[in-house]
């Protein structure tokens, strides 16, 4: 295989910067503002991810060289370019119910999620003496393998190995899996290598909590893993940045 993205990585990666990475994440407080104000914000900020998002296909169709002006209106809210996940994000603190909390849906190619009850943070949740990374909601808990840094790659790095606890909170159910392995263009040795893993962001009352795990795996492919967690009993994967060495 030669260097650069195989189609199917390719086919990811342009999915992860503009289609899936779109999300307008909604912190629900006290119905005490004015719900239609809010609601029309939140339909202005629909358009605009969706200018965006059009603006990137249309430079990544006609390729290198191609430039495009976006003119956007911004009536409240904050627009996010996260280049730890990929995405563009709104985010808006909302005191009125105009989206249910713990809501996640798709509109289209936006991706919508509300509320304010995730954590992310490092600590012992295994009890063996070495820290782990934490996302928990009121729902559901991840614990992933904290191993190597940016500056410090740990070798021999085995994703089937990453995810250390998964537990539903309520029935207090364990739901870890025997094995985690993440496979690339079906390559079994893409699975392990050498890496690191890291909170994208810590903090508690957050509309997301996220780890990132960096791949030199193997198979000569080098790629981001990112775990997700919302406001629901789910988490999710994302492989992002895969390019072949």
């Amino acid at each position: 295989m030669g260097k650069g993205l195989s189609p199917i990585i390719a086919a990811v990666f342009v999915l992860a910067i503009s289609v899936a990475s779109i999300a307008i994440v909604l912190r629900i407080g006290l119905p005490t503002v004015d719900q239609a104000k809010e609601f029309a914000t939140l339909t202005e900020a629909k358009g605009v991810l969706l200018s965006i998002d059009n603006a990137i296909r249309e430079v990544a169709a006609e390729g290198e060289g191609s430039t495009r002006r976006v003119t956007l209106h911004i009536t409240d809210g904050a627009y996010v370019i996260d280049n730890n996940t990929n995405e563009v994000r709104f985010e808006l603190s909302t005191e009125s119910n105009i989206i249910a909390p713990c809501t996640g849906l798709r509109e289209g190619r936006i991706l919508i999620n509300s509320g304010g009850d995730v954590t992310a943070a490092e600590r012992d949740e295994t009890g063996d003496g070495i820290t782990d990374l934490i996302l928990e909601n009121s729902k559901v808990m991840l614990v992933v393998n904290k191993t190597g840094s940016p500056t410090s790659p740990t070798g021999g790095l085995d994703t089937a190995k990453l995810i250390l606890k998964m537990w539903v909170k309520a029935p207090n159910v364990n739901i870890t899996p025997v094995d985690s392995s993440i496979r690339v263009d079906g390559f079994a040795t893409s699975s392990i290598g050498s890496g690191y893993t890291e909170l994208v962001k810590a903090g508690n009352k957050m509309g997301r909590g996220g780890v990132r795990v960096h791949m030199v795996s193997n198979a000569g492919i080098d790629y981001d893993v990112l775990y997700s967690l919302f406001c629901g009993d789910y988490v999710r994967v994302d492989i992002q940045n895969a390019v072949y060495r």
